[in-house]
């Protein structure tokens, strides 16, 4: 008789694929890097030779070692360039074809170890967030465009590179955002020394006369001050004192994320409300 397990659960998938718990997806992976091994071994020396030359790393084609071996070992960043590598020595021999078939394959690697990369159409790698954070980043740069807000624009490109590195550094990219936008909010309070959920009341008139007349408005931006108060004691638990020891173990990936794109929509509002108050 034949086996049909209960509905809505797929017939013909592995079974780490369908009962395992995937939790969150992670930076690195021992299974990954084999993979990428198993998947590098079909392409010969030429390919060896062509990579060792980009990327200036021992390959099969200097050592006695199997790709397998090497990647165990090659740092993540290097790790992370052999797709746009293997790309661009592909469509350099004419093979276009091959390429899509290969970064397809790329792609079900990490997706099936549940590493937080996808590669492009062009072979390049990129965080799962990229997107979100492109279209965020963006528009609150252009809102740190003046002179005025060079230092916090200084700060949040900071956390900018922070967070996007190959192995994210969550804890700084939290830290340079709020430090962003605490140099404007001293900007708008300069009586405040400090950026602390008690102070953020000092907003709340620009706030009122922003939507004066729409009392809807001025309730949810009551609300929303209430939330950026929020914020503000949410990062600073990976606060750092100056002169002691750094002992904040670093956020995952998934809640720096929260942490730095909500601080970039409420850096946005403060150039608002810089703005309207004349700054």
């Amino acid at each position: 008789m034949d086996f049909k397990p209960k509905p809505g659960v797929p017939l013909g998938k592995r079974f780490t694929h369908v009962y395992r718990e995937r939790g969150k997806a992670t930076t690195d992976s021992n299974k990954m890097r084999h993979r990428f091994g198993s998947l590098l071994d079909g392409y010969g020396q030429k390919f060896e030779q062509f990579a060792e030359r980009e990327l200036g790393v021992p390959t099969p084609w200097s050592t006695s070692a199997s790709w397998k071996t090497l990647l165990a070992k090659w740092d993540l960043d290097d790790l992370l360039d052999i797709p746009t590598v293997l790309t661009d020595y592909l469509k350099a021999k004419g093979g276009e074809a091959s390429a899509r078939i290969v970064l397809r394959e790329i792609n079900r690697i990490f997706e099936e170890e549940n590493v937080s990369y996808r590669v492009d159409t062009n072979g390049g790698v990129h965080f799962l967030h990229d997107h979100e954070f492109e279209v965020n980043a963006r528009a609150t740069l252009a809102g740190l465009g003046l002179p005025r807000y060079a230092n916090s624009k200084d700060r949040f490109e900071s956390g900018m590179t922070a967070i996007n590195a190959a192995v994210p550094d969550g804890k700084t990219a939290i830290r340079n955002v709020f430090e962003a936008a605490e140099g404007l909010f001293r900007l708008i309070v300069p009586k405040a020394h400090r950026l602390a959920g008690d102070q953020v009341v000092a907003l709340e008139p620009l706030l009122q006369r922003k939507y004066d007349g729409d009392k809807t408005a001025q309730a949810a931006a009551a609300k929303l001050l209430a939330s950026f108060k929020d914020w503000i004691e949410a990062c600073h638990f990976y606060r750092h004192e100056a002169g002691k020891p750094d002992e904040i173990h670093q956020p995952s990936l998934e809640l720096a994320v929260h942490l730095v794109s909500v601080g970039a929509a409420f850096i946005r509002l403060l150039v608002e409300l810089d703005e309207g108050a004349g700054g």
